[in-house]
């Protein structure tokens, strides 16, 4: 082996490894996590001995988990097992306690329920585990994260000081049951293995150089549990030693869980140097290959894919052909074949496209070759649905399925037993071979119609076909059979000399049937007196060539010169002053006009009357006024001026800013604006998070009961947090300070005899002794004492009998004090008793005095609590008031600092008023100012009030003057545009006098017969434009003199010299030549004709044609066409070639082959299940003679493990010993890449064929030991579908982190499907192309167009329209990758599908996780409330059809008949949609959104709250997010990519138009050419009773059809599938049509007719024909 790729080999594996922090095995967290401190990932199990646990686990039962009751206190710790605690805590009982509340149970048990249903669910593994023993640990490398966050505004998790790992796991199921009250919550266990933390001693070995101890076992089935712990706790305690620490723990505790695994199973069983017994790595080229990622020369080329089923099995006897159980198109034959031939191939399997039952035909063909097969995936799904294929084929007994190693041995086992009780398969062979026979026959009968069809003839040097040249002449027949007299053509055929049409070029024909149709017009329209009267004309050329020159010149200036005349007479101009006119001086004067027109805002319609001056120097002095004053007015400050409306609005605005009343004067606007915002978000997000039940008070609650609560959190919140529910006890149970300093003074006085009883107890008294002694003895006590004498402790009789007393009265074991300090004791005691009597009476209303006193204990009092106390009271009668201000600021921490602005206007406003109050304030000012314009209103905002007033002032002054020069402008009419006074300036005035100076009108007066002097400015300018344009066109006519052709004419006719003189004259002659025109060309025309004709090939017979053709009123070039294709049909006698072929045979002939068929494949699976059930269990020779099974035959092994009801072997030792039997009992194994590393033995190539499924989705390294285990590769899966992602086993499963910026850089690793293209050669040529899912085109159309180039086939729906419904949210927000609108519309649509057809399977998916979430909570919640919702689940509990949640990453290998896609992403509070999406714009995002989008049979409802226009993409960019904003551009109009989905079309082929055209002309609707890319219907007829669906389908037998012919694919499963999707089929048979077009167009209306009068007929026709062609 070379160092090179041993390397390769172990960076491989390396990436299954994950020995970070990430993974749940190495640091499981026990902490609450996430938004909801009430929902964990796990639960404490209490009160339960570790070994007894195992115990009772592995009884393989149920047991009840029990919450903890309010009054209980456990410890998480376990306790030993001892005589005492096995008794107490008894592995017969059928609960289990756990540590968690009852809240924080329900909500923990239904997160957990839900998170392992949908792993198990996704990947077919059991993740929920109960682990038993935590390994306590210092953080160490990989568990503490080192990289920097990626937003540092974002809070940080805490970085922990240890960290706890579990130490043996048992896999269990969580069930619930519906009570009254909720749900009941259960473990499910199973005889399983135990499991030991494999990763975590894979670490702490290469890290820390600790090795765990092996788990020992009591006569093979008893683990020792409590032997484990101390070996582990000897491990440890070494380590503390070596480190002078005791950071390293074993911690007795138990946890349920979710455990996710990883691949450290295949990361040990990928190490082939050890326990293999030959190392793939040196024997076994394919994996070197693989390891290398270079194409393999250990595999054959795959060959030619030209594969043709009728061609291929042809020549094949029964016993060579592939062995199809299922359907299979054309596509997946190939590859079905190309299996079986023992290829490895990669095959790319578009959604939708049938891999699932490409498989199942591979498996089925396989297996009755005797070969044994590994189908693995990594999703439970894609096993799941083969699995079920196989099982419907009667297959399911040879499948050993394994893709869980936690599987139930139970289940295993009987599995097993169920396929050696399988009963013999009676199937008859003989039926089978003459079944064969029959359905070779009739394919060879349907492939010599089809060959004959479309056999191609050489005629005329062209490769025309047969089926080309039958609908030639069906169209001649239909369209020539419409004239009466085609009778009169058809004798004109036989008397025509075919001879002639034989030497016709094939190019030429189209040229001589136009020549043809314009020679028989000319023949018809010449007229010989053209022809004299151009011989009396002077000049005329006598050249053909000069005559057409002299008759086009003459044609053109005729025209010029009309054109001329009747402009001078709309125009009303004196012909003989216009040329007169200077020209020069004409376009000076234009000049001049158009200068001043062009003047700014000059009124082009003023009419120059008088003189202007005096007009415009009012003018001018006003502007000077205004621009002096405008000097002095604020730039910013213009626009109000301008516009009226602005103006208007500034006044506005400053009202409602005056409406405030700020305290100060200079307060800036801004800054009072923000204090409104801010005051009206607080009180909108205080509203709602006021809990339910209190909102009633919002009504009450006012702005400074907020400010006042805000103060009084504040000072509790900040030291007196802990005793928040007894200040409000207080609060609540008084009515004003008085009583509440009246109970204040009680309790502290509990509290003082609290105080003084422990004095007392400290000091030796039993308070329960002296209470009933009471307090006038014990002060008597004390006063003897007092008053006794020196030595009267011993003289004294009282003393005596006091001291005596105190052994009586006092604590055992405390000595008796001096008299003195007895003396102080017992006059305390006697206050003490006192004061308890006192205390008897202090209860006031609402605290009884037991009460007060547990009080007494929890709350200490200081100066400052009592302050806060009669504060908050004071200013809180109404004390619930403030209980709901603290609870919404307690709750939530945005408002740790929280500031309400003051608004003295506002105090006593209710929060509602407020809310609507500030938000109108608000709202007003800022949508003034924002109509203010952005200038404006910056200056507005940083502007005080005082100044604002002083500004509107100057404003209004300049406003007056700028309104009289309006005024003025207006008057004097010399200006057009309104508002001038604004921006006219003194040098425009200027200007204008200057201009006005330069025009003078007089010389133009004579010219017209109009009264110019009255024309405007504009009408004058036009006046001059014409006169101007006039003298051009003389100019331009008079150059036409030029040429010696027409100079020469014209000097022949015309006396006078200068032409334009005599307009009449002129225009007279030129029109002589004019009609000549047409005669002359026909006369030139008719000849060249005739003669082009004859030279393209004709050579006679043309007169004849043309005189046929003017009899019957019928084209000569169809005439034509019809005698040529007729010739050509008769030169190769069709008739005989197609006269044993007629379309009734050819009907039943395919009836017979289909129904044969579909018997035969159906046969099949019977024909493989009796050659499978010849297996049986071969008996090995025995090891030894004990009973153990290591020492036991396969055969009997397995019949022995079957037998016993517990302790099985282990999957491997039983795969280890037992696997030839196995294989030849189960054939066909089912494992996940996890469950065959961990169950199959470690050998090569005992699997003939690997088959992996999704291999998309699945890493190079987890395929390895695979590959490995067998001789021949096959790689299914789609390159354009989800990509491998291991973000599963670390990402943070309460977050979504929607926050991605778009990448193109690789996130995900390369799949082996995409390695397996390199490695096994010409794979990418196996490919599946036929697409079953959608019911409807508009499903797949996009994905197909965006992601597979159009390469797929897919069938036309007879639906017009779209299947995408687009549901548009209603008020969406988006906020932390969730959006709760979006999922009431969700529900919304679930429900109202559900009504619609309760019949239809649902799938709901979104675009991430968090929203999944939330949509199955919701369902979870509606479930229990909506009947309509709860029937339908209880209704769809099937694998394959029940209601499914799932997002973005775990929807692939999904369908369901209706998809509804919750989009998630919209715009936030603000009404901003992020440019974020999530997984869509990382690497492989458009992979995961192609995913999504192909998901539904029958419908998509599109729920989003975005618009294909908020998605901003980079030009050229081709990520997810394009292409999500793609799919919702095509969702809102039916576009892709700004071209229109196909769906009709023009005919192709003169058949379609021909048929077309006489459907048509029956009153039909017809549309050609159905469908979009790769499959079309050749003609579709609509529903005259529904537009919107069609009601036939009409397909030929041309060329399309003989495309790749196939009886299966093209005469049944095409059909199928087109019945399937809704459609009538007719089928046209050219043959028949040929000989009798019109008798079957009536065959045709008849059968229209006929559906048209089945008014019974369903909407929607069966569509389970083509179920099995769906993946």
């Amino acid at each position: 082996m070379s160092s090179e790729l041993k390397v390769k080999a172990e960076k491989l594996r390396e990436r299954l490894l994950d020995l970070s922090g990430k993974n749940s095995f190495i640091r499981y967290n026990h902490t609450t996590g996430g938004k909801n401190p009430n929902k964990q990932k796990y639960l404490r199990i209490v009160n339960e001995i570790p070994e007894l646990l195992v115990q009772k686990l592995r009884r393989g039962t149920r047991y009840q988990l029990q919450s903890k009751p309010s009054e209980a206190n456990y410890d998480f710790n376990l306790p030993f097992i001892t005589p005492k605690t096995a008794a107490l805590y008894k592995k017969s009982s059928k609960s289990i306690q756990v540590y968690e509340g009852a809240t924080k149970f329900g909500l923990s048990c239904a997160g957990i329920r839900q998170d392992s249903n949908s792993y198990e669910k996704d990947k077919g593994i059991n993740v929920l585990y109960v682990a038993i023993g935590f390994l306590k640990y210092p953080p160490f490398r990989g568990v503490v994260p080192t990289s920097k966050p990626k937003d540092p505004n974002k809070k940080q998790k805490k970085i922990p000081t240890e960290s706890f790992a579990p130490l043996i796991l048992y896999p269990v199921k969580l069930t619930r049951e519906k009570t009254a009250s909720g749900f009941n919550y259960f473990l499910e266990t199973s005889e399983e293995e135990l499991i030991l933390n494999r990763s975590l001693n894979t670490k702490l070995t290469k890290e820390e150089g600790i090795t765990l101890p092996e788990l020992k076992y009591e006569k093979e089935d008893t683990p020792l549990i409590e032997r484990y712990f101390k070996e582990i706790n000897i491990a440890l305690a070494e380590k503390n030693e070596i480190e002078g620490s005791n950071k390293w723990e074993l911690k007795r505790w138990a946890t349920l869980g979710i455990f996710k695994f990883g691949k450290l199973a295949i990361f040990e069983d990928t190490d082939f140097s050890k326990s293999w017994s030959k190392n793939p790595l040196l024997d076994k080229q394919l994996v070197q290959d693989f390891i290398n990622g270079v194409p393999s020369n250990s595999v054959e080329d795959i060959g030619d894919m030209d594969i043709y089923q009728d061609q291929f099995e042809n020549i094949q006897m029964l016993g060579q052909i592939p062995k199809l159980i299922s359907e299979a198109d054309s596509t997946q034959y190939k590859v079905i074949v190309k299996a079986l031939e023992g290829k490895s191939m990669a095959i790319q399997g578009p959604p939708g496209t049938g891999k699932s039952q490409t498989i199942t035909n591979i498996i089925g063909g396989l297996l009755v070759r005797n070969k044994k097969v590994l189908f693995a995936a990594d999703k439970y799904t894609a096993l799941e649905v083969v699995k079920q294929r196989l099982t419907h084929k009667n297959l399911g007994q040879y499948i050993l399925e394994l893709h869980n190693a936690s599987k139930s041995k139970k289940e295993f086992h009987e599995n097993l037993s169920s396929r050696l009780a399988k009963p013999k398969v009676r199937f008859v062979s003989d039926f089978y071979d003459e079944d064969f026979r029959k359905l070779k026959n009739l394919r060879k009968e349907l492939n010599e119609h089809v060959n004959a069809i479309n056999q191609k003839l050489n005629l005329d040097g062209s490769n025309t076909t047969v089926f080309d040249l039958i609908w030639r002449d069906v169209l001649n027949k239909i369209n020539l059979g419409k004239n009466s007299s085609f009778d009169v053509i058809q004798d004109f055929e036989d008397k025509f000399l075919n001879n002639l049409l034989k030497n016709i070029e094939k190019e030429n024909i189209s040229i001589i049937k136009s020549n043809l149709d314009i020679l028989s017009e000319l023949s018809d329209s010449s007229k010989n007196d053209e022809f004299l009267k151009l011989s009396q004309l002077k000049g005329i050329p006598e050249t053909g060539d000069d005559l057409s020159k002299l008759i086009r010149l003459s044609n053109n200036l005729f025209l010029r010169l009309d054109d001329f005349k009747k402009n001078i007479k709309t125009e009303k101009i004196i012909y003989s002053s216009l040329l007169n006119l200077n020209k020069e001086n004409l376009k000076n004067d234009i000049e001049s006009f158009e200068e001043l027109i062009s003047e700014k805002s000059i009124n082009k319609q003023f009419t120059i009357k008088e003189d202007i001056s005096e007009k415009l120097a009012n003018i001018y002095k006003l502007v000077v006024e205004r621009e002096s004053q405008e000097n002095y007015i604020e730039k910013w400050a213009k626009p109000f001026l301008e516009n009226e409306n602005k103006f208007d609005l500034f006044e506005n605005c400053l009202k409602e800013i005056e409406n405030i009343e700020p305290k100060d004067k200079n307060y800036k606007i801004k800054d009072l604006l923000n204090d409104l915002t801010e005051l009206y978000k607080t009180i909108r997000s205080f509203i709602r998070d006021i809990p339910n039940e209190k909102r009633r008070l919002t009504s009450r609650l006012t702005l400074k009961n907020l400010i006042d609560g805000v103060e009084c959190f504040r000072k509790i919140n900040h030291d007196y947090y802990d005793s928040y529910e007894d200040i409000l006890l207080l609060l609540k149970g008084t009515k004003d300070t008085s009583s509440l300093e009246d109970l204040i003074k009680k309790i502290k006085q509990i509290q003082k005899n609290n105080k003084d009883g422990e004095k007392i107890k400290k000091d030796g008294l039993d308070l329960n002794k002296i209470r009933d002694l009471g307090s006038d003895k014990l002060k008597d006590f004390s006063e003897v004492i007092r008053n006794s004498s020196f030595l009267g402790c011993l003289l004294d009789k009282e003393v005596k009998y006091v001291k005596s007393s105190w052994k009586k009265y006092s604590l055992p074991g405390f000595k008796r004090p001096s008299l003195k300090e007895m003396a102080k004791i017992y006059l305390l005691a006697s206050n003490y008793c006192e004061n308890i009597a006192n205390e008897e009476r202090f209860g006031v209303d609402g605290f009884d005095i037991n009460y007060l006193r547990e009080l007494s204990l929890r709350i200490k009092f200081d100066g400052n609590l009592e302050n806060i106390l009669f504060d908050t009271k004071s200013k809180f009668l109404e004390i619930d008031y403030f209980e709901v201000i603290y609870q919404v600021l307690n709750q939530n921490q945005n408002y740790n600092d929280i500031q309400i602005p003051y608004f003295d206007k506002l105090l006593n406003k209710n929060i509602h008023e407020i809310q609507e109050l500030t938000n109108t304030y608000a709202t007003n000012i800022f949508s003034k100012l924002k109509l203010l314009g952005e200038d404006p209103s910056a200056n507005i905002l940083d502007t005080s009030f005082s100044t604002i007033s002083l500004i509107l002032d100057d404003l209004k002054s300049l406003k007056n003057i700028i309104k009289n020069l309006g005024i003025t402008i207006t008057e004097s009419e010399i200006y057009c545009e309104n508002n001038l006074e604004y921006s006219v300036s003194s040098k425009d005035i200027n200007r204008l006098l200057e201009l006005f100076g330069n025009i003078d009108i007089s010389e133009y007066i004579e010219v017209s017969s109009q009264k110019i002097e009255g024309f405007s400015l504009i009408k004058l300018l036009n006046f001059l434009k014409i006169l101007d344009d006039l003298t051009n066109q003389l100019y331009e006519i008079s150059a036409n003199f030029e040429d010696e052709i027409l100079n020469f004419y014209l000097e022949e006719n015309f006396e006078d010299e200068d032409y334009l003189n005599d307009l009449e004259k002129l225009s007279q002659s030129l029109d002589y030549l004019i009609k000549l025109e047409s005669n002359l060309e026909a006369f030139i025309e008719f000849n060249r004709l005739r003669k082009k004709i004859s030279n393209l090939g004709l050579k006679g017979g043309i007169d004849q044609l043309l005189d046929v053709a003017n009899k019957t009123k019928i084209k000569v070039s169809d005439i034509f066409e019809y005698l040529y294709v007729r010739n050509q049909i008769k030169s190769i006698n069709l008739d005989k070639k197609l006269n044993k072929f007629s379309g009734q045979a050819l009907m039943v002939c395919k009836d017979q082959f289909c129904e044969l068929d579909v018997n035969f494949i159906e046969n099949t699976s019977n024909y493989v299940d009796q050659y499978l059930h010849k297996s049986s269990v071969k008996r090995e020779e025995p090891f030894g003679n004990s009973r153990s099974p290591k020492n036991l035959r396969e055969g009997d092994l397995i019949e022995h493990e079957i037998n016993k009801k517990r302790n099985h072997l282990p999957y491997r030792k039983l795969f280890d010993q037992a696997l030839i039997s196995l294989q030849r009992v189960k054939p066909c194994f089912m494992f996940s890449p996890s469950s065959a590393s961990q169950c199959l033995p470690k050998k090569i190539d005992i699997f003939d064929v690997l088959i992996i499924d999704e291999a998309s989705q699945m890493n190079p390294e987890e395929a390895i030991g695979l590959i490995a285990r067998c001789k021949q590769v096959i790689i299914v899966g789609d390159e354009k579908q989800l990509p491998p992602d291991n973000r599963w086993m670390s990402r943070d499963d309460d977050d979504d982190d929607d926050d991605y910026v778009e990448t193109v850089e690789f996130e995900s690793s390369e799949s082996i499907l995409e390695l397996a293209n390199k490695v096994l050669r010409n794979s990418r040529e196996c490919s599946l192309g036929w697409h079953y899912r959608s019911r409807h085109h508009s499903l797949i159309n996009f994905s197909n167009r965006s992601f597979y180039d159009n390469r797929l086939t897919v069938f036309p729906s007879n639906k017009i329209g779209s299947e995408i419904h687009l549901v548009k949210v209603e008020d969406p927000y988006y906020n932390e990758s969730k959006n709760l609108p979006e999922v009431k519309t969700v529900m919304e649509t679930l429900k109202s599908q559900i009504l619609d057809d309760p019949t239809k399977t649902i799938l709901i998916a979104s675009t991430n996780r968090a929203q999944a979430g939330l949509i199955q909570d919701e369902l979870d919640r509606l479930r229990n409330k909506d009947k309509v919702i709860n029937d339908y689940i209880s209704s769809h509990k099937g694998e394959l059809d029940k209601l499914l949640v799932m997002n973005l990453e775990t929807v692939q290998g999904e369908e369901r008949d209706i998809v509804i896609i919750s989009t998630v992403y919209g715009p936030d509070a603000n009404g901003v949609v992020a440019n974020r999406f999530g997984d869509l714009v990382r690497s492989g995002g458009e992979r995961r959104l192609n995913v999504l989008l192909t998901r539904a049979k029958e419908k998509v409802y599109l729920v989003t709250s975005l618009n294909s226009g908020d998605i901003r993409v980079s030009p050229g960019a081709v990520t997810g997010k394009r292409y999500l904003k793609d799919y919702l551009s095509f969702a809102e109009t039916g576009i892709i990519s700004d071209t229109l989905v196909r769906e009709s079309g023009e005919p192709e082929n003169d058949f379609e138009r021909a048929i077309m055209n006489a459907i048509k002309q029956r009153g039909y609707e017809v549309d050609a050419q159905i469908g979009c890319l790769n499959y079309r219907i050749d003609l579709a007829i609509k529903d005259p009773r529904d537009t919107s669906r069609y009601l036939l389908a009409v397909e030929c037998d041309g060329a399309t059809y003989h495309s790749g012919y196939s009886a299966r694919v093209h005469d049944r499963l095409r059909q199928q599938v087109l019945e399937g999707l809704g459609w009538n089929v007719f089928r046209i048979w050219s043959s028949d049509w040929w000989r009798a077009p019109e008798e079957k167009l009536e065959l045709l209306d008849e059968t229209i007719q006929g559906l048209l009068s089945n008014t019974e007929k369903e909407e929607s026709l069966e569509i389970n024909q083509i179920d099995d062609l769906e993946n």
